[in-house]
């Protein structure tokens, strides 16, 4: 380990054992987090109280952004439910990828749905007479 100053650089790993805290003082010092993939995968911006996952300029309190592909937000139950919200970015997958919101019981696997909704983009597609960019509710 070394000190410069006021900074601090570890080579290697740094282990805590206790508690941890961050900008006691309530400065203007922000807080990142790498990924191999991403400079800013987690940010703190402290100066505007906001958090960011994988955006280095979050727009509101928590704010979500990812480089390529779909941004998803999953949470999962400990009894196998789960509620996740799916936004298409990339549309790579062409109109059938719109954004929706889902519930899921006895399962948290994202397609078992017992409640879905949200955008369809291409007719029939998540269920037999819906109808083109139109929104949809489902529930199984």
């Amino acid at each position: 380990m070394s000190i410069y100053g006021n900074d601090v650089s570890v080579s290697g790993s740094l282990v805590v054992t206790g508690s941890a805290t961050f900008n006691d003082k309530s400065g203007d010092f922000d807080f990142i987090v790498e990924s191999d993939g991403n400079t800013h995968m987690l940010f703190v911006d402290a100066g505007n109280n906001r958090v960011g996952v994988a955006t280095d300029s979050p727009l509101g309190t928590f704010h979500i952004k990812p480089s390529s592909g779909d941004t998803s937000l999953i949470i999962e139950g400990t009894q196998d439910v789960g509620l996740g919200l799916v936004a298409d970015t990339d549309n790579s997958g062409g109109e059938n990828q719109n954004p929706y919101l889902y519930m899921s019981q006895e399962t948290s696997t994202a397609g078992a749905y017992q409640f879905l909704m949200g955008l369809e983009g291409t007719a029939n597609l998540s269920y037999t007479g819906s109808y083109t960019n139109q929104p949809f509710i489902l529930s199984l």
